[in-house]
C-alpha cells in the first residue's frame, strides 16, 4: 500500500494531498491494463471516467482521419473534459505502448473535486498548459500549411504558364508548318536562279553581289523557319558523343573567328580544362554560335570577347565575356523567353530560348549576367563525363 501511496504522490493531480487523503483516493481508483493498438476512448461517445497513466504511452487522435494531436506518458491524465462538461468525447485515445492506467469514475471524480479543491486547481493548470501547447502546435501547423499553399499556388501558376506556352507554341508550329510548305517551292526556285547567276561566266560584279545577297537572305529565312518549327516541337533528339571541351571550343572558333575579325573584335581564349563531356556537337555549336553572334551584335564598334573554361567536381563551365553595350534589366529578365527580341534588328527572339533548351537537354544550365553599358557574361555549365 505504501508504494502505491508514493506512486500517487508522483501524479500532479494528487501531489499536494497528505497520506490519509491519498489512501482514501486509492480506494476509488481502479487499475486497468491495455495492449498496444487498443482504443481506450472513442471520439463522440459519452465519457464516464478519467484515466491516469502509470506505465506506457497513448496517442490522442482527432477526426475521421485519426490525425495525431499529441502523445501522453506516465502521470499524464485524460478524459477529464467529457465528465467536466458532460459532453461527448472530443478525441480518441489509442494505446501506443502496452499501458497500465488508473481509472476514476465520474461519480467518484465529482466527490473528490468537491472534497479536495486542489485537484481542481491542478486540472486547471494542466488544461492551461495543454491549451498553450495546442496553440503553439496550431500556429506551427498553420505556418506549414501556409507554406505548402504558397508552393502549390506557385506550382499551379507555373503549370498554367507552361500550358499556355505549350498551346501557343503548338499553334505557332501548325501555322509555321503551313507557311513553310507554301514558301518552300518559290524559295527553291529563287535560290536556284541566284546560284545560277552567281556561278555564270561574264556576270557583272553588281549581279554577282546581288545573287550573293539573295542567297544570304534566303538562308536567313530558312533558318528562322527551322527555329520556329524546332522550338514549337519542344523536344531535341540528341546524338551525343564524347568530346574534349577545350578542343571543341577551338573548333567552333575556327568558323567564327573570321567574322569577329571583320567586326574588329579581338578574341581572347583562356582554356584551362582537359576534360570530356558528352554532347551533341551540332546542337552545341548552335548554342555557341548564337552566344557569339549576340556578343558580336553588342559590339558594333569593335571590342573584346573572352572565352574561358574551368571545371569543378561535377561540371565544366564555359564562359563568354564581351565588352559590348550590356543588357538592361527588362531584357535580362526576359532573355530566355521565346519571341522576345527587344532592340534587335534581326532574328525573331528564339536564339537564347533554343540555347537554353539545348543546354537543359544536356542536363546543364545557362545563365546570363549583365548591366547596361558594362558588357555581358554568359556561362554554360555542363556535366563532366565520368571515367568509366
Amino acid at each position: 500500500m505504501g508504494s502505491e501511496i508514493g506512486l500517487l504522490k508522483n501524479i500532479p493531480l494528487f501531489a499536494t494531498l497528505d497520506s490519509p487523503s491519498l489512501k482514501k483516493i486509492r480506494r476509488v481508483l481502479k487499475k486497468e491494463t491495455y495492449k498496444k493498438g487498443q482504443t481506450i476512448i472513442k471520439e463522440g461517445e459519452m465519457g464516464d471516467s478519467l484515466f491516469i497513466i502509470i506505465e506506457g504511452e497513448v496517442e490522442v487522435l482527432k477526426g475521421k482521419a485519426k490525425e495525431k494531436v499529441t502523445s501522453l506518458r506516465p502521470y499524464d491524465f485524460f478524459g477529464e473534459m467529457s465528465i467536466l462538461e458532460n459532453k461527448p468525447r472530443s478525441a480518441s485515445i489509442l494505446v501506443k505502448k502496452d499501458s497500465t492506467l488508473l481509472r476514476l469514475y465520474k461519480s467518484d471524480f465529482e466527490r473528490l473535486v468537491n472534497k479536495y479543491p486542489n485537484i481542481s486547481f491542478e486540472i486547471m493548470k494542466t488544461l492551461s498548459s495543454r491549451i498553450r501547447e495546442t496553440d503553439l502546435r496550431l500556429i506551427k501547423n498553420l505556418k506549414k500549411k501556409n507554406k505548402e499553399l504558397r508552393k502549390a499556388y506557385s506550382d499551379l501558376k507555373n503549370l498554367q504558364k507552361e500550358l499556355l506556352k505549350t498551346e501557343r507554341l503548338s499553334t505557332i508550329g501548325k501555322v509555321a508548318g503551313g507557311i513553310i510548305h507554301d514558301l518552300k517551292n518559290p524559295l527553291s526556285v529563287v535560290k536556284c536562279y541566284a546560284e545560277y547567276i552567281k556561278n555564270s561566266k561574264g556576270v557583272t560584279a553588281f549581279l554577282n553581289n546581288a545573287a550573293s545577297t539573295i542567297l544570304y537572305e534566303i538562308d536567313i529565312i530558312l533558318k528562322m523557319t527551322r527555329e520556329i518549327l524546332e522550338f514549337s516541337k519542344g523536344e531535341y533528339k540528341l546524338e551525343k558523343i564524347s568530346v574534349n571541351v577545350d578542343k571543341f571550343v577551338r573548333e567552333v572558333l575556327l568558323i567564327s573567328n573570321e567574322e569577329l575579325e571583320k567586326k574588329n573584335i579581338k578574341l581572347h581564349l583562356h582554356l584551362n580544362t582537359d576534360c570530356k563531356c558528352e554532347i551533341d556537337p551540332q546542337k552545341m555549336r548552335r548554342v555557341f554560335f548564337n552566344i557569339i553572334s549576340n556578343a558580336s551584335d553588342a559590339m558594333k564598334d569593335g571590342g573584346e570577347l573572352k572565352i574561358s573554361t574551368s571545371k569543378n567536381k561535377k561540371h565544366v563551365n564555359i564562359e563568354f565575356t564581351d565588352t559590348g553595350i550590356g543588357i538592361d534589366k527588362e531584357t535580362l529578365k526576359n532573355i530566355f523567353e521565346p519571341f522576345y527580341s527587344k532592340g534587335k534588328k534581326k532574328g525573331i527572339g528564339l536564339g537564347m530560348s533554343i540555347a537554353k533548351r539545348i543546354v537543359e537537354h544536356h542536363k546543364g544550365t545557362i545563365d546570363v549576367k549583365s548591366k547596361k553599358g558594362n558588357g555581358a557574361v554568359v556561362t554554360i555549365h555542363i556535366p563532366i563525363l565520368e571515367n568509366r
